[in-house]
């Protein structure tokens, strides 16, 4: 598995991303032989001929097959999605549409009826009552209603029952994502009040939280993707408030042998360099997906939206990033940097 050196940092470069054959150094991540996966800013096409919309999602591998999910094609006025989207590839450039496994028509418990802001849903599945689970942010189109959304299902494939709609701690919930620890432990990571990044535990069942706010960030941050890399060494990538804007990534680290919790997040150095990093190459932050090579190598992987909020089409024909994250040989923090 690639390992960073004791005192390393993370790289993420403006490569085209290529996983296989990728050896751990910075001067091996340049044009290989193989297939590029995505090219960063583009939207995908799907095994029907149609665009790939899965926004503000992730990947999960399973039984050698890797899913995409995320929010189906954002439509004007407001730029809404009706549904979560999931899209199935054994390769992560051929996709193959599964069908909406979610779709605000379900929702119960708002103050009105839809339409609804469904964003950056995340889907961890639940080892102890054995079901996949759905967090994502719900909210009023104008954003009036800051919440979260619960669904479950016993498949990923869905279709995801509604749980429950709730304001966590009773305070607004903005951009938020799930993660989840070696130990299945599991957490709620979003912006609280659009002031601070706060973590929560989820209950053992996934379906709700357990106790209040364990840990924050001590500055606003949206965007919030957490990784873990090393027994205790925990990182958020995320970004400053600018709307479809894109802005510099922010990072966020963590020492800690007792998970999210109980620990203080320190802001990193500027985890950006080179031409484009200034607005993380027109892209926001979603996940970071731990690909696993053939020889056992890990690679660790930036999953981001390019939003085209001043493209053709604005936000409906938003495209994605992804790139490499590699380690070189500096002290600890996250960068970001231009190849």
């Amino acid at each position: 598995m690639c390992r960073p050196p004791a005192s390393g940092i993370w790289l993420l470069t403006n490569l085209l991303l290529h996983i296989l054959g990728l050896s751990c150094t910075t001067a091996s991540f340049g044009p290989q032989p193989e297939t590029t996966v995505l090219t960063p800013g583009s939207i995908p096409i799907d095994t029907d001929g149609n665009q790939v919309h899965a926004h503000g999602g992730a990947l999960i591998e399973m039984d050698g097959i890797f899913f995409w999910y995320g929010t189906s094609q954002k439509q004007p006025p407001g730029w809404l999605s009706t549904d979560i989207n999931l899209y199935s590839s054994e390769d992560l450039a051929e996709w193959r549409n599964e069908g909406s496994i979610f779709n605000w028509q379900s929702i119960v418990g708002m103050p009105t009826g839809p339409p609804y802001r469904i964003e950056r849903p995340k889907i961890i599945w639940c080892e102890e009552f054995h079901y996949w689970v759905l967090w994502f942010h719900l909210d009023l189109p104008s954003f009036g209603y800051p919440a979260v959304g619960v669904a479950k299902a016993e498949t990923l494939q869905g279709p995801f029952d509604f749980v429950q709609v709730f304001k966590p701690d009773g305070r607004s919930s903005f951009d938020m994502t799930l993660f989840q620890d070696d130990d299945d432990t599991a957490y709620l990571v979003r912006s609280v009040e659009n002031s601070f990044l706060g973590i929560t535990k989820l209950a053992p069942n996934y379906l709700g939280l357990e106790g209040g706010i364990c840990a924050q960030t001590p500055f606003q941050a949206e965007a919030p993707a957490v990784f873990k890399h090393g027994p205790s060494s925990y990182w958020i990538l995320s970004s400053h408030l600018t709307g479809w804007a894109p802005n510099p990534p922010l990072l966020w680290h963590a020492n800690s042998s007792e998970g999210l919790c109980g620990t203080s997040w320190y802001l990193m150095p500027q985890p950006a360099t080179g031409p484009g990093s200034e607005t993380t190459w027109d892209s926001q932050s979603t996940a970071v997906f731990p690909y696993q090579t053939e020889d056992g190598r890990e690679l660790l992987m930036y999953l981001g939206d390019r939003w085209n909020a001043a493209g053709p089409g604005g936000v409906a024909q938003a495209g994605y990033v992804w790139l490499p994250l590699i380690p070189t040989a500096a002290p600890s923090q996250v960068i970001l940097a231009d190849s």
